[in-house]
């Protein structure tokens, strides 16, 4: 008859083990939020451009991490008092059946159905315990992956920022090199643009990158990965594109930004931009030389007269759009 009661301690030794499950699960989201640290609590990222360096040790999280590290072990050190409490009074009731069953005992009815609601009380206080702390992980993990975003975006444009443009280039790049799709990267420079600061004012300016960034998006969709390069340039990585495809998207964004209007102050504002298109296959050996060549194609375009996109051909820079005037632009190493 003792053997009958084996469910409850194999309820029991499972309810032990839940500790260590949202001990693993605060650690991993632990990790995972120190790797993702916001820019202004990291080292500068290092371009894709620069030799290969080794490993930065990493950096000590933040105190906004540490704050939601203290929560997560607060959490964690409840729900084991809370295991803890309900392996106690499992046990209790455990040892109670057991004198129940002994042999000469003077089991009743009422003992066995009062052993028996206990236990159900039990089980049901538990489970709401153990809701309520998956609710509150749940809100926790919401709130690392909406940190883990604003991490990797422009707070201005709202595109990529520069680290995960980084991050995103070399993981394209490493993935083309060992056999995988082709990769091409738009360089994009806003005419101007200091004449048109100087001109209309930085907020003018800053309304002007928001609109550059939404045009991006827009033409770009989910085909490619939009990201702000720094100040007024932007860059647009297309993942299984060959050079004709990528100056293709090119020439769209360039008209898309021609033909737009950036309200401000009840103007109508107007600018226009410049791009460089290169590919992984004819740019060189690391994601640096394909930023250079992206780079070197947009110098091309803005010495043709801006307004324009070009394009790495492998041996030199020419016109996104042939015409008969055009000439190609030696590339500048």
């Amino acid at each position: 008859m003792t053997a009958s009661f084996d469910p409850i301690l194999i309820v029991a030794v499972c309810a032990t083990a839940i500790p260590f499950l949202l001990g693993g699960v605060a650690a991993g989201w632990y990790t995972r939020g120190i790797q993702e640290t916001p820019e202004e609590e990291k080292p500068e990222s290092v371009s894709p451009s620069a030799e290969a360096a080794p490993e930065p040790a990493a950096p000590p999280p933040s105190p906004k991490m540490q704050n939601m590290l203290s929560r997560l072990h607060d959490l964690a050190d409840a729900t084991s008092r809370e295991v803890e409490e309900h392996t106690s009074r499992v046990d209790s009731i455990n040892q109670k059946l057991n004198s129940l069953s002994a042999p000469g005992s003077k089991a009743s009815g009422a003992s066995v159905l009062e052993a028996a609601t206990q236990l159900l009380q039990a089980n049901e206080r538990l489970h709401a315990e153990l809701a309520s702390t998956r609710s509150r992980l749940d809100e926790h993990g919401r709130q690392l992956e909406a940190r883990m975003t604003e991490a990797r975006t422009d707070g201005l444009t709202g595109v990529a920022n520069r680290r995960a443009l980084d991050e995103e280039l070399n993981r394209r790049f490493a993935a083309f090199v060992s056999g995988g799709d082709h990769i091409s990267l738009v360089l994009l420079d806003v005419d101007h643009f200091k004449k048109f600061n100087d001109t209309h004012g930085h907020q003018a300016g800053d309304e002007v990158l928001r609109g550059v960034g939404r045009i991006l998006r827009e033409t770009v969709g989910a085909s490619g990965f939009v990201a702000r390069f720094g100040g007024e340039e932007f860059a647009i990585i297309a993942p299984g594109a060959k050079a004709a495809e990528a100056t293709g998207l090119a020439e769209r964004v360039r008209q898309a930004i021609a033909a737009g209007r950036f309200p401000f102050e009840g103007a109508d504002l107007k600018v226009t931009a410049s791009l460089g298109v290169a590919e992984a296959a004819t740019a060189g050996k690391q994601a640096g030389d394909l930023v250079q060549r992206a780079d070197e194609a947009l110098y091309s375009a803005k010495k043709a007269g801006r307004n324009r996109a070009h394009r790495f051909n492998g041996k030199s820079c020419e016109p996104a759009v042939r015409t008969p005037a055009a000439k190609p632009q030696p590339a500048h190493a």
